[in-house]
Formats: structure tokens, C-alpha cells, sequence
């Protein structure tokens, strides 16, 4: 029995939230989502504020149809774009 789609499918479904979740971002600084990489750090490299934060936070869940408890959120899961990415995947599974 032939499983490589099944990976496969996987594999494009985390590629697509970070892909979104970097278009997000970019969108709402108004940068090339090319410049982004995941080790950004999203207060330091991309200066977001608690209130950008917010505003990505809530924009995820509009266009990811996702909803996030602020009492699931700690420091570590905003520290960098790719802890965000890892975060707003988490949440989609739950």
C-alpha cells in the first residue's frame, strides 16, 4: 500500500500555514513576504508592538478560521516568526 500521499498532504498542509502566516505578516508590514524568514524575531527584526501583534493574532484568525485563546499564549510562542508559525499550527489542531 502506497502512503507518500498521505505525508505528502501533511507536508503541504504546515507548508500552507506558514506560507499564510508569513503573507500575514508581510501584508501588515507592508514588506516582499520574501524577507521574512522564520528566525525573524517579530518585536526585534520586524517591530511589531503589542498592538500589531494583536492585530496579526486576529487577522490569522479571520483568515485561517482559526480561534485563539489568550490563555494559550506565552512568551516563547511570539518570540520569532517561526514559533508563531509552530503556535497558530498547535491551535489549528486542537
Amino acid at each position: 500500500m502506497d502512503t507518500t500521499g498521505v505525508g505528502n498532504r501533511s507536508e503541504e498542509a504546515t507548508d500552507t500555514v506558514a506560507e499564510d502566516v508569513v503573507r500575514l505578516l508581510a501584508g501588515l508590514l507592508q514588506r516582499d513576504p520574501a524577507s521574512i524568514g522564520r528566525d525573524a524575531q517579530l518585536f526585534g527584526d520586524l517591530g511589531l508592538d503589542s498592538t500589531s501583534f494583536l492585530e496579526v493574532l486576529m487577522q490569522t484568525e479571520n483568515d485561517l478560521g482559526v480561534e485563539f485563546d489568550p490563555y494559550d499564549l506565552e512568551p516563547h510562542d511570539f518570540e520569532t516568526v517561526g514559533t508563531l508559525i509552530s503556535f497558530v499550527r498547535k491551535q489549528m489542531e486542537a
